[in-house]
């Protein structure tokens, strides 16, 4: 499985998918084949939740309603990914947990399952299709019931650092790491509830950069830098 934050599709400006970000993971991806792969996506290239407040602190609206908004963008960039994979031949479902009868089909883990053995890349959107779960733990969910071997989180640094290492130049970079010390030294890898559920049920975590070229085929031949998150 390969967790996607919305923020690496990002266009220009503040919003939107960047096209030709896609059109370089779709080919990576399909550089992969015939492994089975389920992408989660994330949303905040569009909305993120945080965004209810101003910069005053005033709430605009309804955490309920931001929580829906988001996973409303999930759905945006899964679309986008799924047009992309298809203009390279490589043949994908969409699943949402946001009814969405005309757009996605309603997820279920036995027909994601059956499309995986159907050689097909399963998206998955609209996160757990309720608030207050980021994507991360619906990542960690849909990991658990495809039974995926291991999650993979593609972001903007090469693996788990004590601190940032965008703010901090001593930032330590950590090649393994228990669940169990990131849940205690709360590294924002990922959320608490995510790191637990991936703890409780033995999935490790694979933390790496998304931005050097053909980032997922050397992170599979073992000639890419990352962090591994063990149970």
């Amino acid at each position: 499985m390969i967790k996607l934050s919305g923020e690496f599709l990002q266009g220009e400006g503040t919003g939107g998918v960047c096209w030709d970000t896609l059109g370089l993971l779709s080919r990576q991806i399909k550089g992969l084949a015939p492994r089975q792969i389920v992408l989660v996506l994330g949303g905040g290239n569009f909305f993120r939740g945080v965004q209810r407040y101003t910069s005053q602190g005033e709430t605009l609206c309804s955490l309920a309603t931001a929580d829906t908004m988001g996973m409303l963008a999930t759905l945006l960039n899964a679309l986008a990914f799924s047009e992309a994979l298809h203009k390279e031949g490589v043949p994908n479902r969409l699943f949402s947990a946001q009814p969405m009868a005309s757009i996605a089909e309603a997820y279920h883990p036995r027909q994601a399952l059956r499309a995986l053995q159907d050689g097909e890349v399963v998206l998955c959107a609209g996160g757990l299709g309720h608030g207050a779960m980021t994507t991360d733990t619906a990542a960690v969910v849909r990991a658990c019931e495809l039974e995926c071997h291991m999650l993979l989180k593609g972001t903007s640094v090469q693996g788990v650092y004590s601190h940032d290492p965008k703010l901090h130049e001593e930032a330590v970079f950590y090649p393994t790491l228990s669940l169990q010390d990131a849940l205690d030294r709360r590294l924002r890898i990922m959320d608490l509830t995510a790191l637990t559920l991936a703890l409780e049920h033995k999935k490790p975590i694979l933390i790496f950069s998304l931005r050097p070229p053909n980032a997922l085929v050397h992170l599979v031949q073992g000639t890419h830098p990352y962090s591994l998150l063990t149970p």
